[in-house]
């Protein structure tokens, strides 16, 4: 009984092979795919939900904005929506993993004129 020699490169191959497949490493590599796949997912439908309350928070800021008389009678509510935008917006920006623009509303509303003469 002859033994033929079996070639050196189909040995390599061959425990390539059974490493991959007998430990079922790509198996466990398409899984960790996948599983990134659903977090980046999870992470864009956070980042949406978050814009969302973002804005109709602002939608609620500008209409504060637009009544001064309002605005002084209900300034804890107005500094509340405040607080609450930029705290989404510092959660929104650890999520996308960038700085956080914090916004002061209060420096935005336009001021009295200075300076004005009337002749």
């Amino acid at each position: 009984m002859d033994i033929q020699q079996v070639p050196f490169w189909w040995l390599i191959i061959s425990s390539v092979a059974g490493l991959l497949l007998g430990s079922c490493a790509l198996w466990r590599w398409s899984t960790a795919q996948i599983e990134r796949a659903r977090l980046e997912i999870d992470k864009a439908k956070a980042s949406t939900e978050l814009r969302a309350k973002m804005n109709e928070l602002l939608i609620d800021i500008m209409k504060f904005q637009r009544d001064p008389t309002y605005r002084k009678q209900h300034y804890l509510e107005y500094k509340a929506r405040i607080d609450d935008y930029n705290a989404l917006e510092r959660n929104l920006a650890k999520l996308e993993g960038r700085q956080a623009v914090v916004r002061d509303f209060e420096r935005m509303l336009p001021s009295a004129p200075t300076n004005l003469r009337i002749e």
